[in-house]
């Protein structure tokens, strides 16, 4: 025991490692452990390969875990050199019956320690490669299939395209990465996410490179909270589009008419009865905003339609064409202000929907972001329709997006002429494929049993006895004492938060 505390004064860096000693030392975290006898443990920015031998397994169960950190004295150095190596360290640590393993910790020693090689470097290893290395990219393509070639009658595999800075590259994923892969995937929001690659080898299928997954070996990981991916994401989210995708993106409800969108075909609801409302679906919202901010700038999937995608069974599918080809596009999020006599909200909207409204004149994005174009919307009246999907858990969030938005003056007065508890005699919307229709019919009901405690015929009365004008001012337009002190506190992409005036209790998600 004294010899062990003594040498743990002298801790070894793994760079110095080599097989004249015994007497090591090293503070390392096991960055991959696929079984007892065989891990990666890593410190200081290098990797190199444990192997624990039949007679030290039953002394180290239980003691060794991934993402661990630990001391350990006494153990060989050897050669490790092998037709294919599972890191870039020529030598490997072989415990024996004298190794010691202590629990320490350490802030400096990285959790994953990647080793990546961008998309140019990969094509350039066309007789592939002696050891496994990690890959991050941007997914701009997914691909379900079945490879004869693969280890199992008729097993299915998955073949991703990721991007980067540099270029495009094909990964392979087969066995149990299929399911896992599909099951990320379908609890992503819309937007293309980032995938990590641990430990996957270089292939070269139908005369190209690619890359392709070890079983039991190689860690995936979706939108990984890693300094990599942060750094991923800041140095890609302004580059070009990958290719051309047509019309820049659109809503997929753009076959009906902007009369009908926004006032024959969707509930109307208040801030406050959108916040709170159990129903999924399409509502009409009328409001004044009064705020514009950019959130942030990424990549979405979108069909050669120019629909954006939504995700179903791990794939990105087109409600519109039904279909799972797509392109990629850079677009801009952006989170919108909007304010009635009943409460405020932050909703999401893409930067496409801005020459929806008029008074913008077509000037784009940069101008309504501007000084002059923010003194323009500053309690401009709108009406926007907006779509929410109910969480699925109390550990998600509400998605909500702003699908149109209109300042046209016709519009808004149709809109109260109609009265603010219109809602169609059946419900509408259109659940994506393979989605449950359930939860929508039992919308249609709620809306159907709300519309009956009010006469829409009364409130069309009530609206030509008082004037469209001053009702649009009077419903929209709320009173300073109600609404005095209100402010907005961003809460993410998908999410918001209404701050209730005067009567209703503040509402965070």
């Amino acid at each position: 025991m004294d010899n062990v505390i003594e040498l743990c004064g002298k801790v070894s860096p793994i760079i110095s490692l080599s097989p004249t000693r015994l007497d090591w030392c090293i503070r390392v975290r096991v960055i991959r452990m696929w079984s007892v006898r065989s891990s990666v443990v890593g410190g200081n920015g290098k990797k190199i390969q444990a192997v624990v031998p039949n007679q030290c397994v039953n002394r180290l169960v239980g003691v060794l875990h991934e993402d661990g950190v630990y001391l350990i004295a006494f153990f060989y150095v050897q050669d490790n050199h092998t037709p294919c190596m599972i890191t870039l360290n020529p030598y490997k640590i072989v415990f024996c019956s004298l190794t010691k393993v202590f629990s320490s910790e350490s802030l400096v020693i990285p959790h994953y320690s990647l080793t990546l090689l961008s998309s140019d470097k990969i094509k350039n290893y066309k007789n592939g490669l002696n050891y496994l290395f990690d890959v991050i990219g941007l997914v701009t393509n997914v691909h379900y299939e079945y490879a004869d070639h693969y280890l199992g009658e008729g097993m299915c595999a998955v073949r991703v395209e990721l991007s980067d800075k540099r270029g495009v590259y094909q990964c392979y994923l087969c066995g149990s990465f299929v399911h896992q892969f599909r099951a990320m995937v379908s609890e992503c929001c819309n937007e293309l996410p980032v995938l990590v690659l641990q430990f996957v080898k270089i292939d070269v299928k139908e005369g190209y490179v690619c890359v392709e997954s070890v079983t039991d070996v190689t860690r995936m990981l979706l939108n990984p909270n890693m300094y990599e991916v942060s750094q991923f994401k800041k140095d890609f989210a302004y580059l070009n589009s990958v290719c051309d995708f047509g019309r820049n993106g659109q809503s997929t409800n753009g076959t009906i008419s902007r009369e009908l969108q926004f006032n024959k075909v969707y509930p109307h609801k208040t801030v406050n009865e959108f916040v709170h409302t159990l129903e999924d679906g399409l509502f009409v919202i009328c409001a004044k905003i009064v705020g514009l901010f950019q959130v942030d700038q990424w990549w979405y999937p979108v069909c050669h339609c120019g629909a954006f995608l939504s995700i179903s069974d791990g794939s990105y599918y087109c409600d519109k064409c039904h279909l799972c080809v797509f392109s990629s596009t850079s677009k801009c999020k952006l989170q919108i202000a909007i304010q009635d006599q009943t409460s405020a909200a932050l909703l999401p909207m893409f930067d496409y929907l801005v020459k929806e409204i008029g008074c913008i004149n077509n000037n784009g994005l940069d101008f309504a972001l501007s000084v002059n174009g923010a003194a323009i919307l500053n309690k401009r009246i709108v009406l926007l329709i907006v779509k929410k999907t109910q969480r699925v858990d109390e550990m998600s969030n509400h998605v909500v997006e702003v699908v149109h938005i209109t300042d046209e003056m016709g519009l808004i007065k149709q809109f109260h002429s109609d009265g603010r508890y219109f809602t169609p005699t059946k419900c509408v919307y259109k659940p994506p494929f393979g989605a449950s229709s359930s939860r929508v019919c039992d919308a249609g009901k709620l809306s159907a049993a709300t519309a009956t405690a009010y006469s829409i015929v009364a409130e069309k009365e009530l609206a030509n006895k008082d004037g469209s004008k001053d009702e649009v001012n009077c419903l929209v337009g709320a009173s300073k004492e109600k609404n005095q002190g209100v402010t907005f506190e961003s809460q993410g992409g998908t999410f918001f938060t209404s701050i209730s005036g005067e009567g209703s209790s503040t509402c965070g998600n």
